[in-house]
């Protein structure tokens, strides 16, 4: 999940990072949709601060420095020690945040899914 819309926009724009097609060559119809929710309150582990990185065994740097291997194990480790998910920095967006959330449960609400258009071309950027 994506702490905010420009969040999204990165990774929406990311996914076509070295392909011969960008997010724009889609068909119109086939572009991402963004899928507003709320999620209650929850025990996120720390991937944001310098010190929730340090406790994860992860680089100054992260996300940067730190690919699958790394992130993988401890994925599982947050996973078997039953917290809801890991708040992290986006390899996206530099200072953009999001949500890998292991528990769905935790999604409060789900609201209206927004054409592309609508939020990539049309929402007003914070």
């Amino acid at each position: 999940l994506n702490a905010d819309m420009n969040t999204a926009r990165a990774n929406a724009a990311r996914i076509y990072d070295g392909e011969a097609f960008g997010l724009f060559d889609l068909n119109p119809t086939a572009r991402p949709h963004l899928q507003v929710v709320t999620v209650r309150r929850c025990q996120a582990v720390d991937a944001v601060s310098d010190a929730g990185l340090t406790a994860l065994g992860l680089p100054a740097t992260y996300p940067n420095g730190a690919g699958h291997a790394i992130c993988q194990p401890i994925g599982q480790r947050v996973f078997a020690a039953g917290h809801t998910g890991i708040a992290g920095r986006s390899a996206a967006l530099p200072g953009g945040e999001e949500l890998a959330l292991i528990d769905q449960s935790a999604i409060a609400a789900v609201h209206k899914r927004h054409t592309f258009d609508d939020w990539f071309l049309h929402s007003p950027t914070p």
